[in-house]
């Protein structure tokens, strides 16, 4: 999430030439590393159709899952499933918190938002049982993804991602740092109120993410920059960092992102008074984002239609534009829904209380060793 650094902070860029350097700088890294990316996802599955059993499985089945789960949904979750199958057959509490996290970020996908808080907060039980750092990190954030883009509650989402973003700094993990970048930017972006770190944090995401060649959390955090110049409404700025991550997300083969993107774009051609324009990306948006079931973008896309249609007088289409919007919105947050969400809140605060004790082993631990723990 963070490239740009001036001596004058409050300085955005958006002259021309300094978007053509940015759009040439992400053409290189597409054009260097796209092949590189297709042939590890066949090495991974040409090696699972091997011998391979135990352990080694079980993290290569959830390293396809995660791999998975922004194009093939459906196969990320078999993959993760049966990782967990394969743990508890064998004791493996590693293995079952990996794949534990890999479901529980399915359905956060999915936007069955109860279900993936309950399954993080077993994920975090299990890695404070361990002690493990990654572990609990990574729990924290599908935790903060939750309470950010399922239940709308940014000061607890950045509590969780701040906590994530913590952890793998101290432990040196750069991946996940880039990550964490692009969920910390997304944030402050959708809140409009600390634009500036928003800016930082995306620069930061954007840099880290092209010096490991990442190119799905590289999308996200272009998409965070995106987010940032919409909300200053530079809507030139903001269409050509969602092409720019929609490039990434396709070298990474993200289409959930690519579909945001898209239901991004008509927003951006609605605000500019385009209804035809924004139906095209609006209708893109639903195509894409229906067979993977990204409910949240489906939401926003038939919101986004309904007023577009509006706009050029076809009240049929708006009217069932608006009552598909409404029936989807109510299904995702109905009071079932809500009391699950409530009660699983209440089952992760005590291991929230006691995650504040295993953080605290780690950062005595490091003091005393002088090093990092990698756990």
């Amino acid at each position: 999430m963070f490239f740009f650094y001036s001596a004058n902070r409050a300085c955005w860029h958006t002259d021309l030439q300094f978007m053509i350097r940015v759009w040439a700088t992400n053409l290189f890294f597409i054009l260097t590393f796209s092949l590189g990316y297709s042939q590890s996802l066949d090495s991974l599955e040409s090696t699972l159709r091997g011998s391979i059993s135990g352990t080694e499985r079980i993290n290569l089945l959830c390293d396809l899952s995660n791999k998975y789960l922004a194009y093939k949904p459906r196969l990320a979750k078999e993959y993760a499933n049966e990782a967990l199958n394969l743990s508890k057959e064998i004791g493996y509490k590693k293995g079952e918190a990996l794949a534990l996290n890999r479901i529980s970020d399915y359905e956060f996908r999915q936007s069955n938002y109860a279900d993936a808080a309950e399954i993080s907060s077993e994920v975090v039980k299990i890695a404070i049982e361990m002690n493990d750092s990654m572990m609990l990190a990574n729990a924290y954030r599908v935790l903060g993804n939750i309470n950010n883009a399922g239940l709308e509650r940014y000061d607890v989402a950045e509590e969780y991602q701040l906590k994530a973003y913590d952890i793998y700094s101290k432990l040196n993990d750069r991946v996940n740092v880039a990550a964490t970048c692009g969920s910390l930017s997304w944030i402050y972006a959708m809140t409009s109120l600390e634009l500036d770190r928003a800016n930082d944090l995306a620069d930061e995401g954007i840099m880290i993410s092209r010096e490991i060649s990442h190119h799905q959390f590289l999308g996200y955090n272009l998409n965070s920059k995106a987010l940032i110049y919409k909300q200053l409404k530079k809507l030139d700025s903001a269409l050509i960092y969602l092409d720019l991550s929609n490039e990434a997300a396709a070298l990474a083969n993200d289409l959930t992102v690519i579909s945001y993107n898209n239901s991004i774009k008509g927003d951006i051609y609605l605000d500019r008074n385009d209804p035809n324009k924004a139906i095209e990306f609006y209708s893109l948006a639903m195509d894409q984002s229906k067979p993977l079931a990204v409910r949240e973008v489906i939401k926003n896309a038939y919101k986004g239609l309904a007023s577009a249609y509006a706009k050029i007088g076809n009240h049929g289409k708006a009217y069932e534009n608006l009552i598909a919007h409404n029936q989807l919105r109510d299904s995702l947050f109905n009071q079932h829904t809500a009391q699950r969400a409530i009660m699983a809140e209440k089952a992760f605060q005590d291991a929230r209380q006691k995650s504040q004790i295993a953080e605290l082993q780690l950062a005595n631990e490091q003091e005393r060793t002088g090093k990092l723990v990698f756990t």
